[in-house]
């Protein structure tokens, strides 16, 4: 017959040099340990979800009006971020002409612009390439992105 292996775990204190317990267990014993510690974080886990506000941020546990609401008030704080943006880019660049000790022949405005929204969907024609091609070389700066996404807004 094959011998059992047990484990024997001992609360000793060394300050006193005292045998204060412990106990052995087999690999049952440990398997079984080892269960109940993983229900016991489980549960733990579930109980933080399901008490406190933390469940309104993963999906599926909001109800669908609060739902609606708080995507509503999401849209509406996102676009006045971008209404607050595009006010402090015109006061910058405002402050920026009416600076009487810039450098005129530096346009510090243009490298800050953002890439122009392109109007159609179609691809540009050979007159419009013409065009743009003209302006760059009479020194004008022409951001035209035509690789726009526009995937990141909702609608």
């Amino acid at each position: 017959m094959k011998r059992r292996t047990r484990f024997r775990v001992k609360f000793y204190d060394e300050a006193r040099l005292v045998d204060r317990g412990g106990f052995s267990v087999t690999w049952l014993g440990v398997a079984a340990i080892a269960i109940v510690v993983a229900a016991f974080f489980i549960c733990i886990g579930i109980g933080v979800v399901w008490f406190s506000p933390i469940k309104n941020r993963l999906p599926g546990y909001m109800p669908p009006g609060q739902r609606a609401q708080t995507e509503e008030a999401y849209r509406k704080v996102d676009s006045l971020q971008q209404l607050y943006t595009t006010q402090q880019r015109y006061l910058d660049n405002l402050v920026n002409v009416l600076n009487t000790t810039r450098d005129p022949e530096v346009p510090d405005t243009v490298g800050r612009a953002l890439p122009f929204k392109p109007d159609s969907l179609l691809v540009s024609s050979e007159i419009e390439r013409e065009f743009l091609r003209k302006m760059e070389e009479a020194g004008y700066i022409i951001t035209v992105n035509r690789d726009y996404d526009d995937t990141d807004t909702e609608e």
